[in-house]
């Protein structure tokens, strides 16, 4: 539950302020950690449930590689309207990913 509450923070905090720098944030996120309990946790469930569950810890790792690409500051350090968007879309993606699959397992 580690995953989710970061991510949660994370998209709490990008949407109160859209010039805040996340860098640490998403840094904190180790992803073959988390791609490995996530990992393990699907090796419990059937086939079919881990085809679906497959799918989101692909997303989640591929949230994370967009962000990583996404959040770095230039020049003055003001992130323009349409950067902040492309960045709140997968901050909020990311949580809800990260949100699903630990709903999903636990179901």
């Amino acid at each position: 539950a580690k995953y989710p509450a970061m991510a949660t923070a994370l998209n709490v905090e990008f949407t109160a302020n859209g010039q805040a720098d996340i860098k640490p944030a998403v840094a904190a996120f180790n992803r073959a950690e988390l791609r490995t309990s996530m990992n393990t946790v699907n090796a419990i469930f059937s086939e079919e449930y881990q085809k679906q569950s497959d799918r989101i810890i692909r997303n989640v790792i591929q949230d994370l590689s967009e962000l990583d690409s996404l959040i770095t500051l230039k020049g003055d350090g003001v992130r323009t309207a349409k950067k902040i968007k492309s960045i709140a879309r997968f901050v909020s993606k990311l949580d809800t990913d990260l949100n699903l699959f630990i709903a999903s397992a636990t179901a």
